[in-house]
């Protein structure tokens, strides 16, 4: 179990911190298509990073945790702002967390 968590905290953490600097095809930030997919992607962060949360088991990570949650749920609130001010909001995107 210790190994299962181990490794999946390294790829949730490759996700946060190395993916986001590897090169991309430049993406147009207007491009409605583009917002919407990074707003559900911003959601399933959020979920993995409450999904991680419950399961950790060092208390050493615990704080790492509660900060990975509340970085995912910033973003993801961000961008339904941003979705919601463009009218772009759709049922299945604004759903709460559960």
């Amino acid at each position: 179990m210790a190994n299962f968590m181990s490794v999946k905290f390294w790829n949730f953490a490759k996700k946060l911190l190395v993916e986001p600097f590897e090169e991309t095809e430049s993406v147009d930030i207007n491009d409605d298509e583009f917002i919407l997919q990074a707003l559900l992607e911003a959601k399933e962060d959020w979920l993995a990073a409450r999904s991680y949360f419950e399961n950790v088991v060092d208390p050493d990570l615990i704080d790492h945790a509660i900060y990975t949650i509340e970085a995912a749920e910033r973003k993801y609130m961000y961008l339904l702002k941003q979705a919601k001010n463009r009218g772009l909001v759709f049922r299945e995107v604004i759903h709460s967390l559960d």
